[in-house]
């Protein structure tokens, strides 16, 4: 969503005009531009952690285009940032009611929802993101509702929608987690075995998943894939708080 943003701003634009190499004077930037060039200094600004800043510009952007999603959308992550839910969802619901079945807006949104505790309404935009055709990346989409339902306690439909994310992208990492995650709260050991296995056939696994890997190969009965886990975890995240859980369990004869 922040790819081609980019327009250029004269720095003179405060002067009403710019000069080019030939005398002549270039033509006021339109509101969109000026609106989209507020927006590339507020998205340059928040991957700064500069979130006054970016606010400022944000709000600026819309301000002049108060038509321009991309910015009401970027000025609704800033306020989650800084904590203003209430000021993040009226940007959301302008930038829903702009965009035409705008799939990257409602997995926004749907996220959004969902951090606010709303959690049927916010499967309902991330569903609906998910299954938009133009859409790139459903599994982003339906990883997001899953997680969505784990917190609903809807275990079937959170497992329904993580595989729905595999079957778009079986390499999907955050699926593969959150599958492997949930199967162990499930005591489906195996499974989740299965899936921390995928995981590992990526790439180097995180600290959570070593912790996890741990605990299944321990209900498991596999003392030395267990042992295994909890080496790597002791190595390479020394300071991980699931090395922390990991002594403490240790230490209690866990």
């Amino acid at each position: 969503m922040m790819r081609s943003l980019l327009i250029p701003l004269c720095a003179t634009l405060m002067l009403g005009g710019c000069v080019t190499e030939g005398g002549q004077e270039k033509p006021k930037p339109s509101a969109r531009e000026a609106s989209m060039a507020n927006l590339n200094l507020g998205v340059a600004y928040l991957r700064r952690g500069d979130l006054e800043a970016a606010v400022g510009k944000l709000q600026k952007a819309v301000d002049i285009d108060d038509r321009n999603t991309q910015a009401h959308v970027t000025l609704a992550l800033a306020y989650e940032q800084i904590g203003q839910a209430e000021e993040a969802g009226r940007h959301y619901q302008r930038a829903i009611r702009l965009s035409d079945n705008d799939a990257v807006i409602d997995n926004h949104y749907g996220a959004y929802l969902c951090r606010n505790g709303r959690l049927d309404e916010a499967q309902t935009y991330l569903l609906r993101a998910a299954r938009n055709p133009r859409y790139r990346t459903p599994e982003a989409a339906y990883t997001n509702a899953g997680i969505c339902a784990v917190r609903g306690t809807q275990w079937d439909k959170a497992e329904e929608y993580f595989r729905s994310a595999l079957q778009a992208n079986p390499r999907y990492a955050l699926a593969l987690w959150q599958m492997a995650s949930l199967s162990y709260q499930r005591d489906r050991d195996l499974q989740a075995r299965a899936f921390i296995e995928r995981l590992a056939a990526i790439g180097e696994l995180p600290s959570n998943v070593l912790w996890l890997g741990h605990r299944v190969e321990q209900r498991l009965g596999n003392v030395k894939a267990a042992d295994r886990y909890a080496q790597q975890l002791r190595t390479k995240f020394p300071d991980s708080s699931e090395t922390a859980q990991l002594l403490e369990a240790q230490r209690d004869g866990g």
